[in-house]
């Protein structure tokens, strides 16, 4: 199975806390975790890329239909 876990930014608060608990047990049943994130935040990037999960940033030009864009090509 794959995951692709879409989130605001991986700043180190309540979600994001969630996800960076989470993500070890979706590699250890097997899941392939992806997560992309809107904002370039300081946060969990090593937590969640030494968990297994690979990270892509959806930041950049264009507001939200930049984002749809970017996310739909992943």
């Amino acid at each position: 199975m794959h995951v692709l876990y879409v989130i605001d930014s991986l700043v180190p608060a309540g979600a994001e806390r969630s996800l960076e608990a989470l993500a070890p047990r979706y590699a250890a049943r097997g899941v392939r975790l992806d997560v992309a994130y809107l904002h370039e935040r300081a946060g969990l990037h090593q937590q969640l890329e030494a968990a297994g999960a690979r990270l892509f940033t959806l930041a950049g030009h264009g507001g939200r239909a930049g984002w749809v864009r970017r996310a739909a090509s992943l």
